[in-house]
């Protein structure tokens, strides 16, 4: 499967140019797969277990724009919708990702409660048409009943048409509608390490299910570091098609010292109704974001796209928390800037960037020294800030460049970023590079980063004594390696040199932790399709090449060939004309090989 073809496919609407086995009509085989949360669902999911449930079955990847675009509403439209009584959703993952990889990105950007389903991508071949998003709906019987390909908002209620259409509820069917935190200490909606808080909610009942008479509901976790006060409260009778709130708050408290996560609540609701002795009894999810990272990302575009995720992957891969403020939420407070300690803003695609409202409010998170990594390829077109930036990252738009600009090398002698590049065109990146900026740069401003096409700066920091600032006026989201360019940074490897620049420490090959020998340290994903990062060690400037052979010793492709500084580097393998299966990559120094690792290619 090749990750450009989906995505323009899906882009350009040819959703119809392949036809997967499993159409309209038929019943697919069964099948079981592993999950990624035991704890919650089983170790495995098996499909003809659901007979007599209408289930929903989501193929998709975590580097998948509209598949990310896609998750927050098959929470919010599907799983909380509808009772788990009649109704059942999972996800598949059709590159065979870790467990604790989905988990952190599906769980950590979103929240999800459904059934994350790993280990088995090869599904995708007969039940997908090799475009992703796909999701296929089966009735009570596994007859599937509808096929959707990519994503869109309208085609929401024509799936819960079908949905509704083949399920039959002759009981409550009541799912959380909403969650309100209360009562805590420095009232910022979050339970944070030390408070004690309010949780209130409200609960619907399906518009095909009976009245929910009488319904008690009672709070329980198995999270570390969470002790529940109050676990009890009441409803009101709920019609079908209603929602109505809790009569008494839960309460729970967070111990000091808890790092931020996210921890999974069950609601365990019973109702009486009439026709039945016994009530209905389900068990409710809902996860809560407990404390607060020292990270926001902005990610200014919103909806726009999602190439936002270049970055909380790379996070992702650095095991470092992060918190998300969607532009689609409207514009963000100075006062919530201010619960954190480091900013990402990224402007995207936002031709809108950053309003006065904004401006101002990013002035006072500098001011009360905040550290930003600012990166906007409009926000210097908007003439209403330029005073903004001439104050505060003390720049302003020389030119506003074309996509030809793409290549960028640090500054010769910067202590934090010379003997780097960005490469910011083309996959391995957001390849979201629209129109970059040549900038004005003003005392008070280092230029770090400087245009390769044209020459002058395209990004500058900020050191004053009073904050710390990085601007760029392109998008680092774009950022990938190049073979031509082997000291091209990754979103990661940028990650590493920003961290030494906030930090004071003066360079990253000068990290006392780099390897003291040659050593390939991982390739990320693994297994992957059709794209893997091989990062890799040299303690010393060598003659290098990094090389991949098949399973019989053939060598299939070259990574890279040339002379290498000490430091930490990564590659792009682009595996997209190999086949499936084993392969191995070889670090070679000096005419002698160094070091071997085994990565796996599934298609």
């Amino acid at each position: 499967m090749n990750r450009t073809l989906m995505i323009v496919a899906l882009a350009a609407g040819l959703s119809s140019v392949a036809q997967a086995e499993y159409s309209v009509g038929s019943v697919p085989p069964d099948f079981t797969c592993n999950t990624t949360r035991p704890d919650l669902h089983g170790t495995s999911w098996n499909l003809n277990s659901y007979r007599g449930k209408v289930v929903m079955i989501n193929f998709g990847a975590v580097w998948c724009g509209p598949c990310n675009s896609e998750f927050p509403y098959l929470q919010s439209e599907y799983e909380t919708n509808y009772d788990p009584a009649g109704f059942e959703l999972i996800h598949i993952d059709v590159d065979n990702e870790p467990a604790d990889y989905l988990n952190n990105h599906w769980i950590g950007n979103y929240g999800v409660t459904f059934p994350l389903l790993m280990g088995c991508g090869s599904l995708f071949g007969a039940y997908g048409t090799g475009y992703i998003p796909h999701t296929l709906l089966l009735d009570t019987e596994g007859i599937v009943r509808g096929n959707w390909v990519g994503f869109a908002t309208g085609d929401i209620p024509v799936i819960q048409g079908i949905i509704e259409s083949y399920m039959s509820i002759d009981f409550p069917s009541l799912t959380i509608n909403e969650t309100m935190i209360s009562g805590d200490a420095n009232e910022d909606g979050r339970p944070d390490a030390g408070e004690t808080v309010n949780l209130g909610f409200s609960l619907s009942n399906s518009g095909i299910a009976v009245d929910a008479l009488t319904t008690t509901a009672t709070l329980s976790t198995t999270a570390e570091g969470i002790t529940i006060n109050n676990a009890s409260t009441t409803f009101p009778a709920i019609a079908p098609g209603d929602t109505e709130f809790n009569d008494v708050d839960f309460s729970f408290s967070v111990a000091e010292g808890v790092e931020p996560f996210w921890a999974d609540f069950t609601i365990t609701v019973s109702s009486t109704y009439e026709g039945s002795e016994e009530p209905y009894v389900n068990e409710l999810h809902t996860m809560i974001r407990i404390d607060r990272p020292e990270l926001l990302i902005v990610d200014s575009d919103g909806g726009a796209d999602d190439n936002e995720n270049w970055v909380t992957n790379a996070l992702v891969s650095r095991d470092q928390g992060y918190d998300v403020w969607n532009g689609d939420n409207g514009e963000i407070s100075g006062d919530e800037l201010g619960r954190y300690s480091r900013v990402i803003w990224l402007g995207g695609i936002n031709q809108n960037d950053v309003s006065g409202t904004e401006a101002f409010g990013l002035a006072d998170f500098m001011d009360n020294g905040g550290e930003l990594i600012f990166s906007s390829q409009y926000a210097l077109d908007n003439s209403e800030n330029t005073q903004f930036f001439a104050d505060y990252f003390h720049v302003g738009l020389e030119q506003d460049l074309g996509v030809t600009a793409f290549l960028l090398a640090g500054a010769d002698g910067d202590p934090f970023f010379s003997n780097t590049n960005l490469v910011i065109t083309g996959s391995g990146g957001a390849a979201n590079n629209q129109h970059p900026d040549r900038l004005t740069v003003m005392e008070g401003a280092t230029p770090f980063m400087n245009w390769m096409q044209g020459g002058g700066a395209g990004g500058v920091y900020v050191d004053n004594g009073t904050y710390k600032a990085i601007f760029m006026g392109f998008p680092v989201e774009a950022s990938r390696t190049h073979t031509s360019y082997p000291a091209s940074m990754t979103m990661s490897i940028f990650l590493d040199h920003a961290d030494n620049f906030f930090s004071g420490n003066t360079g990253v090959n000068e990290n006392p932790a780099l390897a003291e020998d040659f050593h390939i340290n991982q390739a990320f994903p693994n297994p992957f399709n059709p794209t893997t990062m091989v990062s890799f060690s040299t303690p010393r400037s060598a003659e290098t090449s990094v090389v991949v052979y098949n399973t019989i010793g053939q060598q299939v492709a070259e990574l890279f060939s040339g002379q290498l500084p000490a430091g930490t580097h990564e590659l792009l393998f682009d595996a997209a004309k190999l086949s499936s299966g084993v392969y191995f990559v070889q670090l070679i120094a000096d005419n002698q090989a160094r070091d071997l690792i085994k990565v796996s290619l599934v298609k």
